[in-house]
Order: structure tokens, then sequence, then C-alpha cells
């Protein structure tokens, strides 16, 4: 749950709905229809099953032998019935990181098949002694009433949008463009040493300039490659401004992409949708970066098949 929980707290900071669409892609595209349906579950706080608050508390102050009234005083404090009922289980000493549907299956499933509330009760308590907070946290609004996850608005339709018309597609229909780039600039992390929040690509136009073709967000490095990275940035450094420095025009980047649409924002005329680094494929091969009259080219063949379903 670990990765579920760092894409649910980039949903949250992030309000740019290309950078949101960006972590939504690349957290779902290796992820197995029954599983993308279980995330999105969770997001759009669909409930299996659902307790009145006064019974949990209930269950758990008899489990934990603690007066009710002092459990109720306690919410009064704290103000959250999920975080206050989790803050009264210890940390667990040991944890597993289960993926959603794994966790769904473990935790939330035996409450909703159990045949009476004596076992609800017990699968209850026991899944909080095991579960470490944040999970605590979110199984307890799994099963209260309320709103599981607190998205800002603009941020939940764009994943009822995704719910709704990209779960079911297959990931090679998400995902069936590569280009070449060459890295331009890199804004640096103001909360992780050696990491960055964005990247800038670049590449040729018409007239052979180098002009922006896309930016990629929260990029998904392993730890090689994110030391590749700064280390190439820290020694082709050209210009820094702010948090934000350009390099020299040398390392050039695979990047996969779900598709093109026409931007005016954008100098390139056009925006890279779902654009994620696939791997880095070193310095110079310069020849070889992506022109736009590629892009220009796929975003006129969309427009030629926009609104035909995708097998067709």
């Amino acid at each position: 749950m670990k990765d579920f929980f760092k894409l649910c707290s980039d949903l949250i900071q992030t309000t740019d709905p290309v950078s949101l669409e960006n972590i939504l892609f690349q957290y779902l595209q290796d992820k197995d229809r029954e599983e993308v349906q279980v995330v999105f579950r969770i997001l759009l706080s669909e409930k299996k099953i659902k307790f009145p608050i006064a019974k949990i508390q209930n269950w758990i102050s008899e489990s934990l032998e603690l007066p009710t009234w002092l459990v109720e005083e306690c919410k009064t404090r704290v103000g959250n019935g999920s975080v206050n009922l989790s803050l009264l289980f210890p940390e667990p000493k040991t944890k597993k990181d289960l993926r959603p549907k794994e966790w769904m299956e473990t935790y939330i499933d035996p409450l909703f098949f159990a045949k009476n509330e004596i076992i609800q009760k017990e699968s209850l308590v026991s899944s909080c002694r095991i579960l470490p907070e944040k999970e605590r946290i979110l199984f307890l609004k799994m099963i209260l009433p309320g709103k599981t996850i607190s998205f800002p608005a603009k941020t939940l339709d764009l994943i009822k949008r995704w719910e709704t018309n990209r779960n079911l597609i297959p990931h090679s229909k998400l995902e069936p463009y590569i280009c070449k780039l060459a890295l331009g600039y890199a804004k640096k992390s103001t909360t992780a040493i050696g990491c960055y929040t964005d990247l800038g690509f670049l590449g040729k136009n018409e007239k052979k300039e180098w002009i922006k073709m896309t930016t990629i967000p929260f990029p998904d490095l392993t730890e090689a490659e994110e030391d590749l990275l700064e280390n190439f940035i820290t020694a082709n450094r050209v210009q820094k401004f702010g948090p934000v420095l350009s390099v020299s025009l040398k390392l050039v980047f695979e990047i996969s992409f779900s598709g093109v649409e026409r931007s005016k924002r954008h100098k390139a005329g056009f925006v890279l949708v779902s654009p994620r680094i696939k791997k880095i494929l070193g310095e110079g091969d310069l020849e070889s970066v992506t022109n736009s009259e590629y892009f220009i080219s796929l975003l006129e063949v969309e427009n030629e098949t926009a609104g035909k379903p995708f097998w067709e």
C-alpha cells in the first residue's frame, strides 16, 4: 500500500490537469484490470460495507477495555473519528506491504462476508491490531460513513473521468507511442535532496529549433537512474532560475505517451498525453531525437479517429 499512499499524496498536492493524468497513468499502467477497479473503488469512496461510528466505537472500547466516555472524549479532542479510533491501537511490530486488491481481500472482505456481528467485531479489532497507522485510518474510513479520501473537486472529477473512460482500456492502447527527447531542464525538489519534481524535454520543430515538447512531473526513476541524472545535471548545468536548472542538450531519453492533444498554451502547439520515462538512452545521438512533425502527424491521425471506439 506504500505506492498507493504516495499516489494519494501526489493527487492531493497536484493541481495541474496534465500532471494529474500523468500521476494516475504512471501508477495504473502496470496494474491488471481487477487491481485498477479496486484502486478506483477506494479513490472514489465506494464502500463495500458501512457501520455506524457508534457501533465501531463500542466494539473497539470493549475489546480494549476502555470506557466509552473516554473514547468519546478523545474524539472530541482529535476531531476525526477514524483518526481517533486508530490512535487507540499501538503500532504493530511487523508490517506487510500489500497491493490494494490484496489489502481489500485481507481486511475489508472478511467484514463483508462475516456471518454475524461477533465475527465482524473480531475481524475488525484484529485488523486494527495488525495494520500500521496510515492503513488503519484508511481501513476505518473504508467502513465508516463519509468520504474515504478527500480530494479537491477538480481532482475528483478527473478521477471519475478516468474511472469511466480508461480503467477498462487495455494497457497496449493506453501507451502506444514511443519517442526520443533531450533533457532541457529540471526542477529540483524542495524536500528531497538529489531528486527532481519536473523534467522538461526538448525536440526540434520544423525550423530545426529546439523547443519544449513535454514536461514529466514526479519522474519514476530507479536509484541508479536518479544518480545518473543528478551527476549529469551537476556536470552540465547552464543556468539557474530559482529551483529550475537548464542543462546542456546532451542526455537523450526514451519516452512513452498515450496520445497527442492540441494546446494553445504550449509553444509546440500540442501536448503529449500521459508521458513517462521508459529509459535513459545516454548522452549524444541528438540526431535521433524526435521532431515535432512526428507528433503533428499523430495529432492528425487521432483527429481522424476521434469519437471511434479504441478497437476500430
